[in-house]
């Protein structure tokens, strides 16, 4: 780069050193709105997103929609009980009380099962054994998100109760269950990285503080995704994909980043260095590289927003919130914490 690119890029981490104490402020508000309203990501996410809308089977599915109504269910309720058939009382009676309960539910706009549907319909919802039998749901119309919405308004009335087993399955019954397990597997996903990343940085810069700024990077490109993201599903649909994304990426990137904004800086203070003459020198060179690798890693991301199918335009989108963000953040928070410890 140029003399005059890289007195830019000093100028910048001189800039960040006055206003230290307002950049770690920001930091630390974005840190408590990712917290408490961008973790709200999980419940404005969508399912599915696996369709071409441009594909003659999408087309043709449409046009039966359309033409016919809607054919499919959404939601698969399996009732089963080892001491009783669907003829006798242990399971007949609780599963047609609850299913007089969800005709009554303005979020259900049919309900079909063994007990209501006539022959032949009715023995396509029963077990050879008969000791077990399906309900099949269909919920009101609506997005993805409503349904999901629709079908935890009723969860609690699908179950049966007794010695009569429940299982809900369907499209929006797995997708309840996927939704659930990701935001669940993210939170033990870090809970068990981060110590682990925390020793090993310890080793690596022989310090809690130094190993800890990182982290810290880290947990604000993540949280600053997640806000990015929920932001972006006010707008567009996006796929439970995103979240993976987003915390594989954001902290990945983040502690790569931050190691080379940290290594630098420590080099040189070693060097005799002021603060503010460090943090510059620093932001000269490695923030240099961390914005051309951030920019770089997001620019090949954004291909995949040329292809039709959601899920890959959503891992798009949580992708490079998560790696623009931790590139921000090593640019600001980082040198600002670095000036202040």
């Amino acid at each position: 780069m140029s003399a005059k690119g890289e007195e830019m890029f000093a100028w910048w981490g001189r800039a960040v050193v006055q206003a230290r104490w307002w950049v770690l402020v920001a930091a630390l508000g974005l840190l408590l709105v990712g917290g408490g309203w961008g973790t709200g990501m999980f419940g404005s996410l969508s399912g599915g997103g696996f369709n071409d809308p441009a594909s003659s089977s999408t087309l043709a599915h449409e046009r039966i929609t359309a033409e016919l109504g809607r054919q499919g269910q959404d939601v698969l309720v399996l009732y089963t009980s080892p001491a009783a058939t669907v003829d006798e009382a242990g399971l007949r009676e609780p599963v047609v009380a609850l299913l007089a309960s969800l005709r009554e539910r303005p979020e259900v706009l049919a309900v079909q099962s063994y007990y209501t549907s006539p022959p032949p319909a009715s023995a396509a919802l029963v077990s050879h054994d008969r000791h077990a039998t399906y309900t099949a749901i269909q919920l009101r119309d609506g997005d993805e998100t409503n349904k999901l919405a629709d079908l935890a308004a009723i969860r609690p009335l699908l179950t049966a109760g007794g010695a009569v087993r429940t299982e809900v399955g369907g499209l929006f019954g797995f997708l309840a269950d996927a939704n659930h397990q990701i935001e669940t597997d993210i939170v033990r996903a870090e809970l068990l990285s981060m110590p682990i990343l925390l020793v090993l940085l310890i080793l690596i810069f022989r310090g809690l503080v130094a190993a800890a700024t990182p982290l810290l990077v880290g947990v604000l490109a993540i949280l600053g995704a997640f806000t990015v993201t929920r932001l972006l599903t006010t707008v567009t649909d996006v796929s439970v994909f995103a979240a993976n994304v987003i915390t594989m990426l954001g902290l990945g990137m983040a502690i790569d980043y931050s190691l080379f904004v940290v290594s630098r800086f420590r080099e040189e203070r070693a060097a005799g260095q002021s603060t503010s003459d460090a943090v510059a020198r620093t932001i000269a060179t490695a923030g240099r590289t961390v914005m051309f690798s951030g920019v770089t890693v997001a620019l090949a991301l954004s291909s995949l927003l040329l292809f039709p199918m959601n899920f890959l335009k959503s891992m798009a989108y949580g992708g490079m919130a998560a790696v623009l963000v931790a590139m921000l953040a090593a640019l600001t928070a980082l040198p600002a914490l670095l000036a202040v410890l």
